[in-house]
C-alpha cells in the first residue's frame, strides 16, 4: 500500500510539473527560426520560420559579425544563441538601410531602434514575448510554416524609452523631424504606441509581416494559449548617452543635450524721485526749466522794451492825392520832375560802399552768363543746320555704348560680388557637387470660386454629416489640374534641330530604377492617375462610400511616407518617383496644420543644373515653350496661375 500511495504522488507531481511546463515560456526557446522565403512571388520581404525550439549556436563568421554590429547586448563569447540564423541578420542589416540613415545622427536613438527588431529576432529568450497569430503553409522551401501574423510584447519602459530619445531627431534633408516619415502620423501626434503600430503595419511598405506591438509591463497571451509571458524590457539609452562609442546627441535632436540656458542677470534697482525714474525726472525737469526761461523772456520783451521805428528817407506817404516830397499837378499826374525827384531818392538809398564783396562777385557772374548764353543762341538761331548735325553726331557717339549694354537678371550675380566670400563658397560648392536645381514653379488658386466643398462622412456618422473643405478640393478641378499637369510634362521644345522633353533634363532621383522625373504636386498623392483619383470604397451593399479620395489625402497628409494608405483603397501616397510629398511643400493658404482649407496647390518642377551655362541651353529651351503654354492659360475661367522659371517670373494677379 505504500508503494502505490508513493507511486500516486510521484503521477501527480510528474503531471504538476508537466503542466508548469506547458504553461511557463522557457528561457532559451525561439518562436521563429530561419529564412521561409517571400511573403509574395517576386517580393523582397521573407517571412521567418515557425519554430518551437530551443535557440541554436550561431558559429557563421559573417553573421556574427553582423550580429556584433547591429546587436551587441546579443553576444555571448563563443557560444552565441540565437533565434535568427545568417541569412535573416543579412535579410535585418538590408531592412535597417532606411531607418539608419534617418536615426543614426542621435546614436543611442538608432541604437534603442535596433534593439527593438534584434529580441523581436535574433533574442534566445524570444518566446518570452513573442507568439505567432497565423502562419502561411506549403512554403516551397520545405516543410515548414512562415510566421504571417505576431504579437510582440514590450515593457512600457523600453516603449517610452525608445520613443522619448528618438522624438526630436530632425532630418535635414527634408528638414523635419524623422517621425514624420517613421511614424505614420506628424511628429506632434506621433505616439510610442501609434510609432510602433505603424512600423508593425505591413501597409508601411517595409514590414514583411504583420507585428501587433502591445505595450504593458504585464503581458496577456493571445485567446487560445496557455503561456506566461514577460514583456521585453531591454535597456534604453537616454538620447543625452553615449552610444556604439559615440557621442550623445546633439542639441538640435536632443532638447536633454542643450547646455542649461543661462539666468538672466538680476535686475538693477533702478533709482526713482517721487515715484519717476531719476533720468525721466532731470529731464523733464529741465524741460519745464526751459519753458519758464523761454516765456518770461518772452514777456519782457513784450511789455517792457519798446519798439525802433526805422526811418526811410525815401519813404513816400500818400495822402489825399499829395506826395510827401513833391507836388501833383492839377490833373493829378505827376510832373517830371517830381518823378524824376522820387526815382533819384530812390536810387540815392543804396551806395557802392553798401554793396558786400560776395553780392559785386554774383553780379559780376550773371552779368557773363548772360553775355555768353545770348551769344551762344544767336549762333544756333544763325547755324541750325550745323547745330542739329552736331548734336546728332555727339549723341549718337555718347550712345553707341548702348550697343555693350547687357541685362542681368541672374539673382546670384546681382546680390552678390563675384569676390565676396559667400559667392566663393559657392563657387567652391557648384565646382565640386553641382550647382542647386533649376525650379519651375506654379501656384495654382481659386480666387473665383468661393464654394467650399462638402465631403460627407462615412458611417456610422450620420448620413448628413460632413467636413467642409477649400474649393481647389472639388474633385472636377482637380482632374482639371491633373489634365493641365500632364500637359505640361508632356510639353516639347526644339534645340539644335532636336526635340527636347522634360524627361530629357528632368531630375531622376532614383535612376535607373525609377526614371520618373521628381515633381512634387498635390496630385502626387494619386499618382497622377485619373483612375486612381476616382476610386472609391463602398460598402458590402454598394450604397454608402466608405472611403474616396478625400480619405486618401487626409492619411497621406499624416503619413507622406506610407505605401499603402489603412481606408481600404489599397494607394500608395508615394509619388510617381517613389519620393515622399509633403503637404507643406505642395500646399499653401491654410492655417496650422488645417491642408483642407489651402487656399493655393503648388507643383514644382525640378529640373537637372549644369555648372556651364552651355549646357543648360537644352533646359532654357523648354522653359521657354513651358512659359508659353502657362500664358495661353492666363485666362482661364476657373483658376488662377502664377508662375516662375529660371529665366522668368510671372506675379500672381487676381
Amino acid at each position: 500500500m505504500q508503494n502505490i500511495e508513493k507511486k500516486r504522488i510521484f503521477l501527480v507531481c510528474a503531471v504538476l510539473f508537466t503542466l508548469v511546463v506547458m504553461v511557463v515560456a522557457k528561457d532559451g526557446q525561439c518562436s521563429m527560426y530561419g529564412d521561409c522565403g517571400p511573403a509574395e512571388a517576386g517580393s523582397s520581404k521573407h517571412l521567418n520560420c515557425k519554430y518551437n525550439g530551443p535557440a541554436k549556436p550561431l558559429t557563421d563568421p559573417d553573421g556574427l559579425k553582423i550580429l556584433e554590429t547591429y546587436c551587441p547586448e546579443l553576444i555571448t563569447g563563443n557560444n552565441t544563441l540565437t533565434c535568427c540564423d545568417t541569412t535573416q541578420l543579412r535579410t535585418l542589416q538590408a531592412n535597417l538601410g532606411v531607418p539608419q540613415q534617418m536615426l543614426l545622427r542621435c546614436p543611442s536613438c538608432f541604437r534603442n531602434f535596433l534593439n527593438l527588431y534584434c529580441y523581436t529576432t535574433c533574442s534566445p529568450n524570444q518566446n518570452n514575448y513573442v507568439t505567432i497569430d497565423y502562419v502561411k503553409p506549403d512554403i516551397p522551401t520545405g516543410n515548414k510554416e512562415a510566421a504571417v501574423a505576431t504579437h510582440y510584447y514590450i515593457s512600457e519602459n523600453f516603449a517610452n524609452g525608445m520613443f522619448n530619445s528618438c522624438k526630436d531627431v530632425q532630418m535635414p534633408s527634408a528638414n523635419q523631424k524623422a517621425l514624420n516619415i517613421l511614424c505614420g502620423h506628424t511628429a506632434a501626434e506621433c505616439t510610442p504606441q501609434k510609432w510602433l503600430d505603424f512600423m508593425g503595419d505591413t501597409s508601411n511598405g517595409q514590414t514583411p509581416f504583420r507585428i501587433t506591438f502591445v505595450i504593458g509591463n504585464t503581458a496577456t497571451p493571445p485567446p487560445g494559449t496557455n503561456v506566461t509571458l514577460h514583456p521585453m524590457d531591454a535597456m534604453t539609452s537616454k538620447c543625452s548617452e553615449r552610444a556604439f562609442n559615440k557621442s550623445a546627441c546633439s542639441c538640435q535632436d536632443c532638447a536633454a543635450s542643450c547646455a542649461p540656458i543661462p539666468s538672466p542677470p538680476p535686475t538693477e534697482i533702478e533709482s526713482t524721485i517721487l515715484g519717476l525714474d531719476t533720468w525721466y525726472f532731470v529731464m523733464g525737469l529741465l524741460y519745464i526749466v526751459f519753458l519758464i526761461v523761454f516765456f518770461t523772456s518772452y514777456l519782457v520783451s513784450y511789455f517792457l522794451c519798446e519798439p525802433q521805428q526805422e526811418q526811410n528817407s525815401f519813404t513816400t506817404v500818400y495822402q489825399n492825392g499829395t506826395q510827401g516830397n513833391g507836388t501833383t499837378n492839377m490833373d493829378g499826374s505827376h510832373s517830371e520832375k517830381n518823378h524824376n525827384q522820387t526815382k533819384y531818392n530812390s536810387e540815392a538809398i543804396v551806395q557802392l560802399s553798401d554793396i558786400s564783396y560776395m553780392e559785386k562777385l554774383g553780379a559780376a557772374m550773371e552779368r557773363i552768363l548772360q553775355r555768353t548764353f545770348t551769344r551762344w543762341g544767336a549762333c544756333c538761331a544763325r547755324h541750325p543746320v550745323l547745330v542739329i548735325v552736331l548734336g546728332v553726331i555727339i549723341a549718337g557717339g555718347l550712345s553707341a555704348g548702348i550697343a555693350l549694354f547687357k541685362v542681368t537678371t541672374n539673382p546670384v550675380e546681382l546680390w552678390s560680388s563675384s569676390n565676396s566670400r559667400a559667392r566663393q563658397e559657392k563657387d567652391y560648392f557648384d565646382s565640386h557637387f553641382g550647382p542647386f536645381y533649376r525650379i519651375e514653379q506654379l501656384v495654382i488658386t481659386r480666387p473665383n470660386n468661393h464654394t467650399k466643398y462638402r465631403h460627407p462622412l462615412p458611417p456610422p456618422a450620420p448620413s448628413t454629416a460632413y467636413v467642409n473643405y477649400s474649393n481647389l478640393f472639388d474633385k472636377e478641378f482637380l482632374h482639371m489640374l491633373l489634365d493641365m499637369q500632364l500637359e505640361i510634362e508632356a510639353l516639347t521644345a526644339t534645340y539644335n534641330n532636336k526635340t527636347v522633353k522634360l524627361e530629357d533634363i528632368c531630375f531622376k532621383p532614383l535612376a535607373p530604377d525609377n526614371n520618373n522625373c521628381a515633381t512634387q504636386s498635390v496630385l502626387e498623392y494619386w499618382q497622377k492617375n485619373h483612375t486612381t483619383l476616382d476610386k472609391v470604397i463602398m460598402d458590402e451593399w454598394g450604397f454608402t462610400v466608405m472611403a474616396d479620395f478625400i480619405d486618401h489625402f487626409e492619411y497621406c497628409v499624416s503619413a507622406p511616407a506610407s505605401t499603402q494608405d489603412t481606408k481600404g483603397l489599397n494607394i500608395s501616397c508615394l509619388a510617381v518617383d517613389s519620393a515622399p510629398t509633403f503637404p507643406w511643400v505642395v500646399m499653401g493658404g491654410y492655417d496650422s496644420t488645417n491642408y483642407k482649407n489651402s487656399t493655393a496647390f503648388v507643383i514644382t518642377i525640378l529640373v537637372n543644373n549644369h555648372l556651364k551655362d552651355e549646357d543648360n541651353e537644352k533646359a532654357k529651351a523648354w522653359e521657354k515653350v513651358l512659359i508659353s503654354y502657362l500664358q495661353s492659360k492666363q485666362d482661364h475661367p476657373n483658376m488662377t496661375i502664377s508662375f516662375s522659371t529660371e529665366v522668368r517670373t510671372v506675379p500672381l494677379t487676381t
